[in-house]
């Protein structure tokens, strides 16, 4: 999962460094159907990571010893792929909000994911680390469909249109 993490946040990166330019020069009323085409795009860049990560989890269960087979941390893995659906969604729209200068949005957005991915482990890390797991990939996916009503209302595409977008690569 930690290679993983390191993976995404080297492809956050290289994501943001190409798509902040390429919206700036954009006109404004153009934008909009480049957030969409960028959404599309990097959900078929990086969906399927998820995917992946979700096929691995049993072969690799099998490498890990009784102390490992214990946590079971085939499925925290499983859970945790989760990510790989939520922050490259979370990437692409904030360098949006980020370029249309909508900043404090972004920030309120950050925010309220600390606020909830504390209270999600504390509450749910009771249960056990499956369903700290599960509080981490929910409040990501959260986050996540938080940035789309964000940007769907600032940008002034529909959410239909970008979970559309969303929804292809997803599928396929």
């Amino acid at each position: 999962v930690f290679v993983g993490e390191l993976a995404a946040r080297a492809h956050d990166e290289r994501i943001g460094d190409v798509l902040v330019p390429s919206f700036a020069k954009l006109a404004e009323n153009d934008r909009p159907s480049a957030l969409v085409r960028s959404l599309s795009l990097v959900g078929f860049a990086v969906f399927p990571l998820a995917a992946g990560l979700c096929g691995i989890s049993r072969p690799l269960s099998l490498f890990l010893n009784d102390t490992w087979q214990a946590l079971d941390v085939r499925m925290m893995l499983l859970v945790l792929s989760l990510l790989s659906i939520a922050r490259p969604i979370e990437w692409v729209v904030r360098v949006y909000l980020q370029v249309a200068a909508r900043t404090r949005l972004i920030m309120f957005i950050e925010w309220g994911k600390v606020v909830l991915i504390m209270a999600a482990i504390f509450s749910l890390g009771l249960l056990g680390p499956i369903a700290a797991c599960v509080a981490v990939a929910g409040t990501f996916l959260v986050s996540a469909l938080a940035y789309v009503v964000a940007v769907g209302r600032t940008a002034g595409v529909p959410l239909p249109r970008l979970l559309a977008a969303l929804a292809r690569p997803l599928f396929c």
